[in-house]
């Protein structure tokens, strides 16, 4: 495994969401650095955001109940979480808003709140299901 420092790690994911958007003939871009936002064109003209994590671990850094992943003038609709494994081939875990919002409830212990000390973060094990499953973007069209 080589060794990858955070920025480029979240640049991978980033970028292969992408690319996985772009092999469904959807238009994207990344629209914030920060956030690791990705904004998703449909061809209706309509468009989405989705959050993009990437992780080598089981476990994601979600910061979900932040107040930035809740902004109504551009609401976030999706997330994809990207593993990366130890051969660095990338495994992509795709999720609505409010499914990563029921998931990161239980994480808190059926609390909307970060634990004392902690922060927003759901395991592998709990999105498993939800690999590749580009459907539920593409199905917005």
């Amino acid at each position: 495994m080589v060794a990858v420092n955070k920025k480029n790690l979240s640049n991978i994911g980033k970028y292969g969401v992408l690319s996985e958007l772009f092999k469904r003939d959807l238009s994207a871009s990344i629209v914030s650095n920060r956030c690791n936002n990705i904004s998703i064109k449909y061809k209706d003209g309509s468009q989405s955001i989705a959050v993009v994590r990437a992780t080598r671990s089981d476990r994601f850094v979600t910061h979900f109940f932040d107040e930035r992943y809740h902004d109504k003038n551009n609401p976030v609709l999706y997330w994809v979480f990207c593993k990366i494994d130890d051969d660095n081939i990338s495994h992509y875990y795709v999720l609505t808003h409010s499914d990563v919002d029921k998931i990161q409830t239980v994480m808190n212990s059926n609390n909307r709140i970060i634990p004392s000390g902690g922060v927003d973060c759901i395991d592998l094990s709990f999105i498993k299901s939800y690999e590749n499953r580009w459907d539920i973007i593409t199905n917005h069209m």
